[in-house]
């Protein structure tokens, strides 16, 4: 029993942790390459267009991730 409990609080330690994770990549990671692709697109930087497509493409795929991992721990 007390080895049960034990082993709960372990994985409530965990997703914690994952947690806190997740949320400061989502808040610094994101902010970070989101201004960035500002700072480069307010340049008129040659590679405007390009810049923005994979821009997109990133933050869509980290959106997902994010989600699919969400999914799998909550």
């Amino acid at each position: 029993m007390v080895q049960c409990t034990v082993m709960l609080l372990n994985v409530a330690v965990y997703q914690e942790t994952f947690d806190a994770g997740l949320q400061a990549f989502e808040k610094e990671g994101i902010q970070t390459v989101t201004s960035l692709k500002e700072q480069l697109v307010a340049s008129n930087h040659a590679q405007t267009p390009a810049i923005e497509k994979r821009y997109n493409d990133v933050i869509g795929r980290s959106v997902l991730k994010l989600k699919l991992m969400r999914s799998r721990y909550m």
